[in-house]
């Protein structure tokens, strides 16, 4: 789904208590169920395979809820989840409002005082879930494949091609390439400002390329392929790849 688009949402959730767990599973649901996006949701209540799991999932999950009643097991959690993904959002739980302050090197997203309080938690997983959405819509070009939601980082992503409805999607870093039905107008809407629409066929990111042949109106990429720009859209794809050019200088 591109226009109108619906994003996944991964949740994860650990709580010592089994019953607590239980009540926070069952609240998370309801809530997700009443949005129009797509969610995925894990629950555990052992740290250590709350632990195996932030190893394995932590760079792909969204959303984690961490209970912070036993501190010392807690944290430790918190700074593997960082170590794994910077941009998810994390809620501290059921922790003291001491500890809270000696966890806040681990960037906590939100706070939690009571998971007993279903209206503290529906506020709290509103907040997250906006933060999430905020982060795909800037970082992620977010897609169905097969009945399968992907997102691909803006950053990995060389360029799309369009063929009648028919989008190419080719992956810089690992070389590959997904095919799916949308139009390149849409994708442009959704993409990040360093992609430079140069021809009807052809949406680029700016930080692949190597440089512009003026003589021949083409991008040349880092890959060493060839990206024609249309005579139409020359003027103002110029113009666009070169303030592109000074805004990294500036950096």
């Amino acid at each position: 789904m591109i226009g109108g688009m619906s994003y996944m949402i991964r949740v994860f959730i650990y709580h010592s208590s089994p019953g607590r767990l239980q009540s926070i599973q069952k609240t998370a649901m309801a809530y997700f169920k009443g949005i129009r996006h797509t969610y995925h949701l894990t629950c555990c209540n052992r740290p250590d395979d709350a632990a195996a799991y932030i190893k394995a999932m932590g760079k792909r999950d969204d959303i984690f809820l961490l209970d912070f009643s036993d501190y010392s097991k807690a944290i430790l959690l918190a700074g593997l989840l960082r170590e794994q993904n910077l941009l998810a959002a994390w809620a501290y739980m059921d922790g003291t409002p001491e500890n809270l302050y000696r966890a806040l090197f681990a960037q906590p997203s939100a706070y939690i005082r009571d998971t007993g309080n279903e209206r503290e938690i529906l506020a709290v997983l509103r907040q997250l879930e906006q933060q999430s959405l905020s982060v795909q819509k800037k970082h992620y070009f977010c897609f169905k494949l097969e009945g399968e939601y992907l997102r691909i980082p803006f950053e990995d992503i060389s360029y799309f091609e369009s063929n009648a409805k028919k989008v190419t999607l080719h992956q810089a870093k690992r070389d590959k390439c997904y095919f799916f039905t949308a139009k390149l107008d849409d994708i442009f809407m959704q993409v990040s400002p360093d992609f430079v629409r140069c021809h009807q066929s052809y949406l680029v990111n700016m930080q692949m390329i190597r440089s512009l042949d003026i003589k021949n109106h083409l991008f040349r990429l880092h890959s060493n392929e060839e990206i024609m720009i249309s005579r139409r859209s020359y003027k103002e794809t110029k113009e666009r790849y070169e303030r592109f050019l000074a805004s990294q200088e500036l950096q």
